[in-house]
C-alpha cells in the first residue's frame, strides 16, 4: 500500500505591483500557512504544475499604484481567474486587488471625489461577515486610494463602509471572492519614524510614544483578525 503524499498548504500572492506585498507574504506565514509572490501575469496552472508538493488553498491579489480605469493596468487573465473559479480557491483582493475583482466581474468604479489616505474608521454592515469576524462594528484602518466602488457585481454583499461612506469591503461567499479596500498588513502609528506592520510582527526604528500604544495595540490586533480570517476560509475551502 502506497502512503499517500502530504502537501503543503500554499497561499500564491499575485502582485500588481503593491510596496506592501512583502507584508502580506510575512502575514501570511505569522498564520502557519506557506505563501509565494508571483507576478500578476504569470500563467497559475503552468505554476502549480511545477509545485507538485503544495496544494493551493489561496490567492491575494496585491494593490498597486495603477487604476483599473487606466487602459493599460495589469490585470488579472480571463484564465487564471476561470482557475479559481473551477477550483473554489478563495481569493482576496487587496486596495487594487479589490477594485479588479470588481470591475472583471462586471461591477462599476470610479474616481472618487474623496481620495482617502492614512487612518480611517470605517464600520462594519454586515454582522456575520466570515473577513471581519472579530473586528467589532467600528475599527480605524490605513487606506490608500483614489478610485472607489460605484456598483457592486451581482452576489457581491458591501460588508464595511467608511465614514465618508465609501464602501470598504465585500465578500461573494458562494464564489469565494473577498475584498479589502483598506490594508490589513499594514498597521501605522504616530512615531518618530513611520512604523509598518505585518503579522502582529513589528519593524520600527525610534521610539514608540507611549501615549499611542494603546491604538498600536487595535492596529496589530485587527490585522490579525483579517488576514487570519482569510487564511482560515482558505484553508477550510468548504
Amino acid at each position: 500500500m502506497k502512503n499517500k503524499t502530504v502537501k503543503t498548504d500554499l497561499i500564491l500572492i499575485l502582485d500588481f505591483g503593491s510596496q506592501y506585498t512583502q507584508l502580506i507574504a510575512r502575514r501570511t506565514r505569522e498564520n502557519k500557512v506557506y505563501s509565494e509572490i508571483q507576478p500578476f501575469n504569470i500563467d497559475v496552472r503552468k505554476y502549480l504544475h511545477d509545485k507538485s508538493g503544495y496544494e493551493l488553498k489561496g490567492v491575494i491579489l496585491s494593490g498597486g499604484p495603477s487604476s483599473v480605469l487606466d487602459k493599460d493596468s495589469p490585470i488579472l487573465s480571463e484564465e487564471n481567474f476561470k482557475f479559481f473559479i473551477e477550483n473554489k480557491i478563495p481569493v482576496l483582493g487587496i486596495c487594487y486587488g479589490l477594485q479588479l475583482l470588481v470591475y472583471i466581474n462586471g461591477g462599476k468604479i470610479h474616481k472618487s471625489n474623496v481620495r482617502e489616505y492614512g487612518n480611517t474608521k470605517i464600520k462594519t454592515i454586515k454582522s456575520n461577515s466570515r473577513l471581519l469576524k472579530g473586528t467589532g462594528k467600528k475599527f480605524t484602518v490605513w487606506m490608500s486610494h483614489g478610485d472607489s466602488i460605484d456598483r457592486l457585481p451581482k452576489d457581491f454583499e458591501p460588508t464595511s463602509k467608511s465614514t465618508n461612506n465609501i464602501l470598504s469591503s465585500f465578500e461573494s461567499t458562494d464564489r469565494k471572492l473577498f475584498g479589502l479596500q483598506f490594508h490589513p498588513e499594514v498597521d501605522v502609528d504616530i512615531v518618530e519614524n513611520w512604523c509598518s506592520w505585518a503579522a502582529g510582527t513589528a519593524s520600527r526604528t525610534g521610539e514608540i510614544v507611549a501615549a499611542y500604544r494603546e491604538r498600536e495595540n487595535d492596529y496589530r490586533k485587527t490585522a490579525r483578525t483579517l488576514v487570519g480570517n482569510f487564511v482560515a476560509v482558505a484553508k477550510l475551502k468548504e
